[in-house]
């Protein structure tokens, strides 16, 4: 036996080989490294208490990356995350992390491992900023596991990601406006694109609003409404939250033409009611608690339902595909162009900064830029 300091450990001949016992310094049990040699089991004992002593002393864990990243997404994810983020983030553990480094046991994760993942997640095209979040993710969960001593420092810290061009705001021209405006069909889905085109709304705020939310002094925006993945069980379910942020909350004046956008949806939500008979879902049409643009159903509308009508209606337009969120950046951008107002506009956005409203919506479009010019052409 090769006796050591007390508390310090201690060395023996175990079967074929050598075994060093040490007291673990989280739970006070004693524990034990094996070597082949009374060498390489002594490298081990000692590496063990330059640990301790260093205060990174993780106690060995066979757990897997996956099991560990189920157990963190479970007990420490969804505890202050909300519905939606937590469809979003089982998305990607389930469909880039765990197929790529869930078998890996987590104590014996690298960097190269966690570098495997962007590169599996470039390949398969995936825009930047979302390789980004899926990164993030992972990143969160190995921390986690560093504040519970499973693993002695985060491998995720040097990797290495795809830079983030900013995104060029897309919106419709003039001309494509009048366009789509010629084929919005008389819908519900119809009139959720035109009142969105009228309020600059976010598609999921319109999908929350009730007859209630409009009052004499506008609309107001007090919560969103989405359909997500069920990450629980297969299928979807319909979560409804506040707004991301105090701003979001807000009133919006609404002028005689968005009004009359509302009063056609009301009507037209009468006559779907009586369509639906038995079947009709929610609350009375028209009424306090019923969902403005609600399906033929009564039930809250699915905003990629009407991200989907917004695309046809860019095909029957004649002009590209946009996504729904287009109709936001329309709005904003036909303000800025008429109206010097930014801070009006960055609250009724719900921006939290009108710095970042003049930011995104400040840009010059090639018919502002030749009206300029020739402005500035009676000065020489």
């Amino acid at each position: 036996m090769s006796k050591r300091p007390n508390g310090d450990g201690s060395i023996t001949r175990y079967k074929e080989g050598w075994r060093g016992r040490y007291i673990d310094p989280v739970d006070h049990k004693q524990r034990a490294v094996y070597g082949a040699s009374q060498e390489e089991c002594k490298k081990k004992l000692d590496a063990i208490k330059a640990a301790i002593q260093g205060g990174v002393y993780v106690r060995i864990d066979k757990i897997l990356t996956g099991d560990w990243l189920d157990f963190w997404f479970q007990n420490y994810y969804c505890v202050g995350s909300k519905q939606s983020s937590q469809a979003t983030t089982r998305q990607g553990i389930n469909a880039y992390l765990k197929p790529t480094i869930g078998k890996i046991p987590l104590q014996k994760l690298t960097t190269d491992h966690a570098q495997s993942v962007v590169r599996v997640m470039q390949k398969r095209g995936l825009a930047p900023s979302t390789i980004h979040r899926h990164i993030k993710t992972l990143k969160q969960a190995l921390s986690q596991a560093v504040k519970v001593k499973k693993i002695h420092s985060n491998p995720v810290n040097a990797v290495i990601l795809p830079s983030m061009e900013k995104p060029e705001i897309k919106y419709l021209t003039a001309e494509e406006q009048q366009k789509v405006l010629q084929h919005i069909p008389a819908t519900t889905h119809g009139r959720a694109i035109r009142f969105l085109l009228g309020t600059g709304m976010r598609v999921s705020e319109l999908c929350g609003l009730k007859w209630k939310d409009v009052q004499a002094d506008g609309l107001h925006v007090a919560r969103i409404n989405m359909t997500i993945k069920d990450w629980q069980a297969d299928g979807y379910i319909n979560v409804e939250t506040l707004p991301k942020t105090a701003a979001g909350k807000r009133v919006i004046p609404l002028p005689n033409s968005v009004k009359a956008i509302l009063e056609d949806q009301r009507r037209a939500q009468m006559e779907q009611r009586l369509k639906a008979g038995s079947a009709w879902a929610g609350e009375d049409p028209g009424k306090a608690n019923c969902y403005i643009f609600a399906n033929s159903l009564g039930k809250p509308a699915d905003r990629h339902n009407i991200a989907r009508a917004f695309r046809d209606l860019c095909d029957k337009a004649g002009i590209p595909r946009r996504g729904i969120h287009t109709t936001r950046h329309t709005f904003a951008t036909n303000w800025v162009q008429n109206n010097p107002d930014i801070a009006s506009l960055s609250r009724i956005l719900g921006h939290a900064d009108t710095a970042f409203t003049y930011r995104t919506y400040c840009h010059a479009d090639q018919q502002s830029m030749e009206r300029g010019m020739e402005q500035m052409a009676s000065f020489i």
